[in-house]
């Protein structure tokens, strides 16, 4: 049957596999296989010790399709080009009408499912992202109790400093000593403000340059991608710059806007320090200014004058400055646990929200999914070939 395939054209060379005449070679120099044909073609001489036909006008005139060739086509090796095969039957079982000009099966196959494999690969992309998500709000909900604990205990831990800082100052009621405590707790207060406005423009910077990354890289970069996924699309440069992702409005001047009003609260309430009283007895701070709006640096300094007064001496000066600066950074501590704790208290309403939207995206995947599957009729003229053959063939 090899030889029959050497004088036919259809012969190809494995490179797995020697076929009978390629271990037989040596005993076939100089023979010759001659096929008649009932066409009257005058018939061709091909010598089986070299079989393939590499002339540019060769065609296979038979399918020849040997045990071997069998075998290897069925093992796993041999699958991707089973496959192949098939496609190629299928698509020539199709019209050339039907083929939208495509030139083999995966060509005509991504025509007709582009659409919905390119939809549901974004919306399984998506609900990965909203599953995780989820995963972090959940875990969010769990910290609701824990953060709760620490709040309490923190809480009285800065009780316990107040006590301390109590103990240092005289037991006996005096202007002074009240004036200190007033201005302590408005310190506290304006720490507060200061870094609610520090924070704000942190963010606002960071807000800035996340403006500009999307600009100078993320927009640019998601028109390159969308540029080369849909090449065929043939419009010119000038219609592709309006596809790039602008921002709808002046976001440049709101950041300036927002920015520069943070700096300004920032600066206020930050303040400088005095370098002069602002009265004969040496205070920084009259004694009519409210301190709850006062900048932090005078009332740091106006703190600090007081402290050396109502001390008893050098020692106990220090440590009441010691116990206000603990006081101050557990205060801190505090209100950065307590908006933990508002984020992860909103977190099992934002779940909700997320799982409702987990669940249109599943319907999003699976509609992508059955839009994929109406490609299937691309396989209809095979089918229709296999019923028609009857007998075992119908039952595939």
């Amino acid at each position: 049957m090899d030889m029959i395939a050497a004088g036919c054209d259809p012969y190809v060379e494995s490179e797995k596999r020697q076929s009978f005449l390629v271990r037989a070679r040596e005993h076939l120099s100089g023979a010759r296989v001659s096929v008649k044909w009932l066409s009257g073609e005058e018939p061709k001489a091909r010598p089986p010790d070299s079989p393939e036909n590499r002339s540019p006008d060769a065609y296979s005139r038979t399918r020849y399709l040997s045990q071997q060739f069998v075998e290897e086509l069925c093992s796993i090796e041999g699958m991707p080009a089973l496959i192949r095969e098939i496609e190629r039957v299928i698509f020539e079982a199709h019209p050339s009408l039907d083929r939208d000009g495509a030139v083999d099966f995966g060509e005509l196959l991504e025509l007709r499912a582009r659409l919905f494999s390119d939809s549901r690969i974004r919306e399984e992309k998506a609900l990965a992202n909203i599953s995780d998500q989820i995963g972090v709000e959940r875990e969010k909900t769990r910290q609701v109790a824990p953060l709760k604990a620490q709040i309490a205990e923190k809480e009285k831990q800065i009780s316990r400093y107040q006590g301390d800082r109590t103990k240092l100052l005289p037991k006996t009621k005096n202007e002074t000593g009240e004036r200190l405590q007033e201005l302590l707790s408005a310190a506290e207060k304006v720490r507060g403000y200061l870094r609610h406005y520090a924070n704000r423009q942190a963010s606002l910077v960071g807000l800035k340059h996340e403006v500009q990354d999307q600009r100078q890289n993320l927009a640019p970069e998601a028109l390159r991608a969308m540029k080369e996924r849909y090449p065929s699309t043939a419009l010119d440069p000038t219609d592709w710059d309006r596809f790039l992702l602008e921002f709808s409005g002046d976001v440049d001047s709101v950041l300036a806007t927002k920015t520069g009003e943070a700096e300004k609260s920032a600066r206020l309430w930050r303040g400088e320090t005095p370098t002069s009283p602002v009265d004969d007895g040496g205070a920084f701070l009259t004694a009519t200014a409210n301190p709850a709006k006062t900048p932090l640096a005078i009332l740091e300094a106006e703190i600090e004058r007081l402290e050396k007064l109502v001390a008893a001496d050098r020692d106990t000066a220090r440590k009441l400055s010691a116990v206000a600066k603990r006081i101050a950074d557990e205060t801190t501590a505090l209100e950065r646990l307590k908006e933990r704790l508002t984020d992860c208290e909103g977190a099992a309403n934002r779940t909700a929200r997320l799982v409702n939207d987990r669940e249109q995206g599943y319907v999003r995947v699976f509609a992508a999914i059955f839009g994929e599957e109406q490609c299937y009729t691309l396989y209809a003229p095979l089918a229709k070939r296999l019923e028609a053959a009857g007998g075992t063939l119908e039952k595939y």
